[in-house]
Formats: C-alpha cells, sequence, structure tokens
C-alpha cells in the first residue's frame, strides 16, 4: 500500500509540472485526474464501509470446552457497486474455526452473498468472543485501507470438560476402602452391647448373644472419624497475558472437576473450597452435588486476595477442632512460602497434603520451594500448560 501511494504522489508531482511547464486541455487533464484518483478510493472505501453487510451465527452459545458446534458466516453486497478486497479476520486464539484459514478476503459483484458453513471449537472455558473479529476494507487501487472490529460479536460461556480418571497419585486414600458412603462426616462402628430397650433399632439387635444369654442385647454403635478429601482451589488473580490467563484457569478448574468426580465415582467424600465474596465450602457427594458444582463453575471469577495458605489454614483449624481426618489438595498457580509453611503444618498435624501447581515457567525461586515442598513429605504434580490433566494427574 506504501508503494503505491509512492506511485501515486508521484504522479501528481510529474502532472503538475508538466502541466506548468506545456498547458493545455491534455495535460491539465491528466493532472486533474491524478488528484480525483485519490479522493474517488477514499470515499469508495468509506462507502464499502457504511454499505456492507455481514452476519454470523452458531449452533449455541453455551458449549463445553473442545466441543464442536455450527458456525455459519455470511457477507453480503446489496448495492449497485462491486466490492474489492475485503477481508475478515476471526478469533483464533480461544477458539478455531474448523476448514477456514485466520484471515479470508472476499470481492463480492453486485446483489453477491458469500456464506461460509463451517464448524467452530472452543479451547478453553470462560466466557469469551468467537467468530468474526475485524474487517479491513481497502480501495481498488489500494491506496487507503479501513479496519474496524465488528459490532455483532458472538459471545459463548464455555463450561470446562470433565476429564475421567482412571487412577490419581496424589491421592493417597484406598478407595476401596470407601464404597458405600453417603455422606461427609462420621460412620458407625460396632464396640460393644448391652440390654435391649423398648425403642431400640431392631436391626442392631444382636441374636446370637441374645440366644446365649436367653434375654434380648443389642449392638451399641459409636462414632470413628472417616477420612475424605478437600480440595483447595486457588482463585486468585492470574498475572499474565489474557491467553496464558484463560489457560490457567481452565487447568484449575479442569483439575479440580477430574478429581472431585474420581472422589465422586469411588465413594470417597470429598469438599472443594474456594473465596468469592467469603470463603465457599462445597461438598461433592452425590452425582447431584456434582453437576450443581459443575454447571455453577462457569460463573466463578478469579479475582480473590486471599491466598490459598490462609484457607487452608482455617480448613485445618475446624478439622482439628471437629476431629475431621482429610487429605488436603491444593490447586494453584503460584507457589509461596506461606503455602510451603502451611503445608508443613498440615503434615505436623496427621493430614495428608498435595499440591498440583498449574505452571509452564518456573524460575529459580519455584524450582526450590518445589523441592523443599516435595522433602516435606507433600505429593506434587507439576501439570505444563500443554499437558493433558489425564496424563499427568
Amino acid at each position: 500500500m506504501l508503494i503505491n501511494r509512492i506511485i501515486l504522489a508521484s504522479l501528481i508531482v510529474v502532472a503538475g509540472i508538466f502541466a506548468s511547464f506545456y498547458g493545455g486541455n491534455i495535460p491539465y487533464a491528466f493532472f486533474y485526474m491524478t488528484l480525483i484518483v485519490p479522493v474517488l478510493s477514499f470515499f469508495y472505501t468509506f462507502y464499502v464501509y457504511i454499505r456492507l453487510k455481514m452476519y454470523q451465527n452458531i449452533g449455541k452459545r453455551t458449549v463445553v470446552k473442545g466441543e464442536v458446534t455450527d458456525f455459519n458466516f455470511q457477507i453480503a453486497n446489496e448495492d449497485v457497486i462491486p466490492y474489492q478486497n475485503i477481508k475478515v479476520g476471526f478469533y483464533h486464539d480461544m477458539s478455531r474455526i474448523l476448514d477456514s484459514k485466520e484471515e479470508k478476503e472476499y470481492s463480492l459483484l453486485l446483489g453477491e452473498m458469500n456464506s461460509l458453513d463451517t464448524s467452530i471449537c472452543c479451547n478453553y472455558m470462560g466466557e469469551y468472543y468467537i467468530g468474526a473479529k475485524t474487517v479491513t476494507i481497502t480501495d481498488f487501487l489500494y491506496l487507503f485501507s479501513i479496519t474496524y472490529t465488528v459490532l455483532s460479536k458472538m459471545k459463548v460461556w464455555v463450561l470446562p470438560r470433565v476429564v475421567l480418571l482412571t487412577n490419581v497419585k496424589i491421592i493417597s486414600i484406598n478407595p476401596d476402602s470407601k464404597k458405600n458412603v453417603n455422606r461427609i462426616g462420621n460412620e458407625e462402628a460396632d464396640i460393644e452391647v448391652r440390654k435391649y430397650i423398648s425403642g431400640d433399632n431392631k436391626k442392631h439387635i444382636h441374636w446370637k448373644l441374645s440366644a446365649k444369654k436367653r434375654e434380648l442385647y443389642t449392638r451399641k454403635y459409636t462414632s470413628i472419624p472417616k477420612m475424605g478429601i478437600t480440595i483447595f482451589m486457588d482463585l486468585s488473580r492470574v498475572e499474565e497475558d489474557e491467553l496464558t490467563n484463560f489457560i490457567v484457569k481452565d487447568k484449575i478448574m479442569e483439575s479440580t472437576l477430574a478429581i472431585a468426580n474420581y472422589c465422586k465415582d469411588k465413594g470417597i467424600p470429598s469438599m472443594v473450597q474456594y473465596e468469592q465474596t467469603s470463603i465457599q465450602c462445597i461438598p461433592i457427594i452425590t452425582q447431584q452435588d456434582f453437576d450443581s458444582f459443575y454447571h455453577n463453575s462457569i460463573a466463578l471469577r478469579f479475582h480473590t486476595n486471599r491466598s490459598i495458605d490462609h484457607i487452608m489454614s482455617s480448613a485445618l483449624e475446624q478439622d482439628i477442632a471437629t476431629k475431621q481426618i482429610h487429605q488436603y489438595i491444593a490447586i494453584t498457580h503460584y507457589l509461596s512460602e506461606g503455602l510451603y509453611k502451611e503445608c508443613l503444618n498440615v503434615i505436623n498435624n496427621g493430614f495428608e497434603c498435595g499440591i498440583i501447581l498449574i505452571n509452564d515457567m518456573m524460575d529459580q525461586e519455584s524450582n526450590y520451594l518445589v523441592k523443599l515442598i516435595m522433602q516435606a513429605g507433600v505429593n506434587m504434580t507439576i501439570v505444563n500448560y500443554n499437558d493433558e490433566i489425564a496424563e499427568v494427574l
């Protein structure tokens, strides 16, 4: 485009010199023509900008990460002049249009409509725009161009995937010993018997002992603590570029859902803790619990100022006071000395502890903390941005 402008400017100068030296109708006509050309080019570009029609639509606005949905894009010339050199740019960081390039150039004759019927796939969970992003209109002589953002942008709500895990290395509980558990709390254990009292549950009668003693005896039950999993989800701000921000959030949510779903399927009591306006404790025992948490996950915001070690500290105090025994799993994108110290505190109180770190750029300080944390006996898994959750967990 710059070369074309230089050529046109040179022609205007040459035509002006020629007209001033020789005069006459033809030299001046040539001079005025060179002056009119850029004006016409500019007005043509502006006219197409005003008159161009564009439509786009997708099959559904709420999809699951990786799900393919229909995408239709139409660009039309409803005018009396042809349109040339129209370039459409599409969003490609968060989503990808199948069987199409990131940019597509169109030329439309009078009354012509060009349609693109294909599919689109969203790469990460969250709320963002997909489809056509920008339009660039260039005149016939490539002198001027207008680039503008598409006004009819399409926003989608992308739910995270639920990754099915067959085995989770970071969980130390034996799932086979946790069958038929339907709540977080304590299970009943038979420790002694006593004489039957009217109103006692007849299912608890010790028939063998009753036959021997020739009177009814019933089992007396007491509570013993049951071990479960507490998942701490780090929803603090991600101080990275937009794409990295989406990747980190996606990995944290996908890891949380994968572990919670695994625990639910294996009958292991689990709870997810995180902070929004206050600390939230979400028990996930039944399929209904999991579905509710899953569908609400799209509304979670990564904006908390409270560090994950503070949330763990509050939970530890409560679990010690109520004599609950949990394995703690922290899913975070940032290692700190505070988190290391809190992991030590968890282990020193007899709890199992694990960390899932979402990080692709480990500096010297982070590597040092990883070494200290693992030496303390914390199970640790590092998930890189390109890793598949099912393969690393």
